[in-house]
């Protein structure tokens, strides 16, 4: 495609641009990565006003075709409200299962991308949605599945003496 631009001032004076040619490309195929949580787990109850980390990986077990080079960049939201994002994974060493026919394990590199969320005060006994959305090395937004979590007072435990009755 090619852009133009013509211009007129007050004057009458025109000016016309030299056209510049553009590429114009669809959007990018549909990623074939995917967010999977790590931390919390579904269901999992976060302390107000202590730090939790939110962990993802760009792909499930067994993690052998796993690069840190999955995503470009994560970004953490919590109640549709962003808390951050994460461009540079931090790197776990673990052992798996990556060779077919064997019980053999073998370490491989898992990318982790992690973020901090602290729940603020007075939100205890509500629930928090985590959302998380990436972009892969192609350029594509992967979507995470919505996590539920339930964020818990911060208090002391309830203790119950039962014996010597």
């Amino acid at each position: 495609m090619a852009l133009g631009a013509v211009v007129v001032d007050s004057g009458g004076n025109r000016v016309e641009a030299e056209p510049v040619d553009v590429r114009v490309t669809g959007a990018p195929p549909p990623s074939s990565k995917q967010i999977v949580y790590e931390m919390p787990s579904p269901g999992a109850m976060l302390v107000e006003k202590l730090p939790h980390v939110i962990r993802v990986t760009s792909g499930p077990r067994p993690w052998c075709n796993l690069s840190t080079l999955d995503f470009q960049v994560v970004r953490f939201s919590v109640d549709d409200a962003p808390i951050g994002e994460c461009a540079t994974p931090r790197v776990e060493i673990r052992m798996a299962n990556c060779i077919p026919g064997s019980n053999a394990l073998v370490p491989v590199p898992v990318p982790l991308w992690e973020m901090s969320f602290v729940p603020p005060p007075g939100s205890g006994g509500t629930t928090a949605s985590i959302r998380t959305e990436a972009i892969d090395r192609n350029g594509a937004t992967v979507t995470g599945e919505v996590l539920l979590v339930r964020i818990v007072p911060d208090g002391a435990p309830l203790v119950t003496i039962a014996k010597p009755s």
